[in-house]
């Protein structure tokens, strides 16, 4: 259901807009459910051969890291090709299909 918040615009007003905090159709195919791993690696992936995604630990954590231009361009470019982290996994086929032999991945 939507939710009324208030925001300023660019000429100093006051707004109040009714948001939806997420959509639940699209939501079940998120990144971050647990059934999604596929979306999960096909970014890892992508990043680490594309953006130059770095591991490290920290602690008991692994965690990665990269330059936000490179993230974002990487991002970007795949969302153009219909890659987001809404992806399913017949997206990431169907994309793997579309580009396989240009050098893509």
């Amino acid at each position: 259901s939507p939710v009324t918040v208030e925001c300023r615009g660019y000429d100093g007003q006051v707004h109040r807009l009714a948001i939806r905090a997420h959509d639940s159709t699209v939501s079940r195919t998120r990144i971050d459910r647990p059934e999604n791993q596929d979306i999960r690696s096909f970014f890892t992936q992508w990043f680490e051969h594309h953006a130059a995604m770095k591991w490290y630990q920290v602690g008991q954590a692994k965690v990665w890291l990269i330059e936000a231009g490179q993230l974002y361009g990487e991002a970007k470019r795949l969302m153009r090709s219909g890659i987001t982290i809404y992806s399913t996994k017949s997206d990431i086929l169907e994309f793997e299909r579309r580009t396989s032999g240009q050098g893509a991945q």
